[in-house]
Order: C-alpha cells, then structure tokens, then sequence
C-alpha cells in the first residue's frame, strides 16, 4: 500500500473469530506502533 493512502478493513466471518490490527505509524519515532484486539461478547 502506498504510504498516505487511507484506508480501511472489513471483516467478516460466518463463524466467531477474533481480529488483531496492527497499525505501523513511522512518521514520528515517539508514536511507533499501534494494535489492537477485537473479541466477542458472549
């Protein structure tokens, strides 16, 4: 993907999962990683 692009994700599943995104900002050396978790409320 080409840097400055924005975008975004779906997903979609016809069975339960759980969906991890990692997010890579290297524009500031102070900022460096982002992640997240996503689990079902169940």
């Amino acid at each position: 993907m080409p840097r400055d692009t924005p975008y975004a994700s779906l997903i979609e599943s016809t069975v339960p999962i759980v969906v991890q995104h990692t997010r890579l900002d290297s524009r500031n050396p102070s900022i460096a990683l982002l992640s997240t978790m996503a689990f079902p409320l169940n």
